[in-house]
């Protein structure tokens, strides 16, 4: 009877320790910098659209609170074609110029464990109809702040016949930014 006393005494002051010891994440805590002057690492881009439209893409990134300015500068043989974009990663949300051309996007942008994610939809039309997918970017610093990776995922498309789906498939690709100042 003595030793059962022991172990549950003993069981209480090891949850007891092991709780007060549990940390809880907070998703907002800890938004990276991303302020700075970056520059595209082509070798270690796998984007094959950004890398086929522009010889050189530059991003100036400056950040106040949950807002974020960036100045898309993509320079393709004579041409350079400059994108003002604006970010709110309290989740109010926004609607920003594609980059690569076509439609606005609207997105909605909040902070996740330090990282920055804007999620929104892709519109690719097939002949009269057009089928959405969703996507998400997920925008990490390094550690040393010299490194920008934006991670793109696509979903697969909404209602779209199996003969659609081998057309317009999920990708997965990663833009790759070096920091210059």
């Amino acid at each position: 009877m003595r030793l059962a006393w022991i172990i549950i005494i003993g069981s209480f002051f090891l949850l007891s320790a092991s709780l007060a010891g549990a940390q809880t994440l907070d998703p907002n805590a800890s938004a990276a910098d991303f302020s700075g002057n970056w520059i595209l690492d082509r070798q270690a881009t796998t984007d094959q659209a950004t890398l086929a439209h522009f010889d050189e893409v530059r991003l100036t990134i400056s950040q106040n609170g949950p807002v974020l300015e960036v100045s898309f500068r993509g320079k393709s043989r004579d041409k350079i074609r400059t994108q003002e974009l604006k970010f709110f990663g309290d989740g109010r949300g926004e609607e920003n110029p594609n980059p690569l051309g076509g439609e606005n996007r609207n997105s909605k942008t909040f902070w996740s464990y330090g990282n920055l994610i804007s999620e929104y939809v892709v519109t690719t039309r097939v002949s009269s109809d057009f089928y959405r997918q969703e996507a998400r970017d997920l925008w990490e610093v390094s550690k040393g702040r010299d490194v920008l990776t934006i991670r793109t995922e696509i979903g697969e498309p909404h209602l779209a016949p199996e003969t659609i789906r081998l057309f317009i498939r999920p990708r997965k690709y990663k833009k790759v930014f070096r920091k210059v100042s």
